[in-house]
């Protein structure tokens, strides 16, 4: 069944979309409801509207559909899957930058953000968070976006949480993930490098300022980490994000 919303409800919980649909009317909003999670088989219509407008500090998340053009503004989040799963966008997804994506990957099965429309990444530089379902991540290639069409393109995303580079194939439409895989937490040693002081995840722009058995490594989120006189040349340490 559908249930639709004519009003600007205001109430602040989650709006969970187990089944069916729920449609905004023309002038229907849930402004305040800062997590929408639309579940596999369910839809969430916002087809009423020129635009659904996903508010800083909103998340859409889950792998049913919605129906309609998405605007994600800045400080938004963006999490396809329940675990691993497709979320699907029947019309145009517009990124203003600053938009933060959660995306679960495995060698068996992976999130993906499939965009019936144009996918609009023009604006600003928009973050991927790359977690391992399994907690390692074999070496492959991973789709993240698939579209119908594209503005802007994948240097207008930033990768973290796993090495590699992002490519785009204008035959397929599909922005993907070329990673050389994410290890295992292990233990690590500081060793710092005159380029950079920062102690920071693996990902596009990070750093190989640790040793893994005497090897130039990255941090993964869960190694042990030791400082001892192997990094006395270079003992300042940035921690960022």
């Amino acid at each position: 069944g559908t249930l639709t919303l004519n009003t600007n409800d205001t109430y602040t919980g989650g709006t969970l979309i187990n089944a069916g649909t729920l449609a905004l009317g023309a002038t229907g909003s849930i402004s305040n409801s800062a997590q929408i999670m639309v579940a596999a088989g369910a839809t969430f219509d916002v087809s009423a509207l020129s635009s659904f407008s996903l508010a800083a500090n909103r998340t859409l998340s889950g792998d049913g559909t919605v129906m309609g053009n998405v605007t994600a503004q800045s400080g938004s989040v963006l999490v396809p899957g329940s675990s691993a799963g497709t979320l699907t966008i029947s019309g145009d997804l517009s990124e203003a930058g600053g938009v933060t994506h959660n995306f679960e990957l495995s060698s068996t099965s992976s999130d993906l953000i499939a965009v019936a429309g144009t996918l609009d990444l023009s604006t600003g530089t928009d973050s991927i968070l790359i977690s391992a379902i399994s907690g390692t991540l074999p070496a492959g290639t991973y789709p993240l976006f698939t579209y119908g069409s594209l503005l802007g393109d994948e240097t207008h995303l930033a990768v973290s949480g796993a090495p590699g580079v992002l490519t785009n194939d204008t035959t397929t439409k599909t922005i993907a993930l070329i990673t050389s895989g994410v290890r295992a937490p292990t233990g690590v040693t500081w060793v710092g490098s005159p380029a950079s002081s920062a102690w920071d995840s693996i990902g596009m722009a990070a750093h190989t300022n640790w040793l893994n058995g005497g090897v130039p490594d990255f941090f993964v989120s869960g190694d042990d980490v030791r400082f001892d006189d192997t990094g006395a040349a270079h003992p300042a340490v940035d921690v960022v994000s």
